[in-house]
């Protein structure tokens, strides 16, 4: 493991409170698994958003093997199609093209609307929704991954493409931070506070 962020943001903003808890696990070049994201973003109690991906570190156009040894033959893609089969989900699809390159094609991205939707007759909440389905799915993602990362002799990186590789994580956490800390931490706190935040954050990765 090179770092881990966690986070957990409840702010009051005009519009209501927005709970926001993150967790990023980024690799070394000891590996090349993938890295792991999971961030879920609530701004009501019958709506979020669910980003969560095993995010490629090799190109997947050019390397195959990648994709089949990942995301084909773990069969990520299932948990996926899981959830967009329920009515109440629907793509999320992020304002930034940069951002969405940074995804696999198995990458969960979606919008949770439970508003006047019913499950079983009742009225559905995001937390029932958690606890009924999306937690089963959060878990066996996050199963397949750490099955992946666990086998380092199956995952081992080749001297020759370690600094190909750490170019591109550092480009993952580079766009990461432009268009998502950089942009949004101001708007839920001063840019002062924002500001310390991010360099204390910088710190400890680009120090790795």
């Amino acid at each position: 493991v090179r770092y881990i962020l966690a986070s957990w943001l409840h702010c009051e903003l005009p519009f209501g409170l927005l709970d926001s808890t993150t967790l990023i696990c980024m690799l070394n070049t000891n590996t090349y698994a993938p890295h792991f994201l999971f961030e879920i973003i609530q701004n009501s109690p019958t709506s979020a958003v669910l980003l969560m991906d095993l995010l490629p570190r090799r190109d997947l156009v050019l390397h195959p093997d990648y994709l089949k040894q990942f995301y084909e033959d773990t069969q990520l893609d299932l948990q996926r199609q899981k959830l967009e089969k329920l009515e109440l989900v629907q793509p999320y699809i992020s304002p930034f093209l940069s951002i969405r390159t940074l995804f696999s094609p198995s990458a969960i991205l979606t919008n949770l609307n439970c508003e006047g939707q019913l499950v079983d007759g009742k009225t559905c909440s995001v937390e029932e929704l958690i606890d009924q389905t999306l937690g089963k799915v959060v878990k066996e993602i996050m199963s397949i991954w750490f099955e992946q990362y666990a086998s380092p002799q199956e995952t081992k990186m080749d001297e020759n493409e370690k600094d190909g590789i750490l170019l591109r994580d550092n480009m993952i956490w580079n766009i990461g931070v432009d268009k998502d800390m950089r942009l949004n931490l101001p708007r839920l706190f001063n840019s002062d506070i924002a500001n310390r935040v991010l360099a204390a954050i910088e710190k400890e990765v680009y120090v790795q």
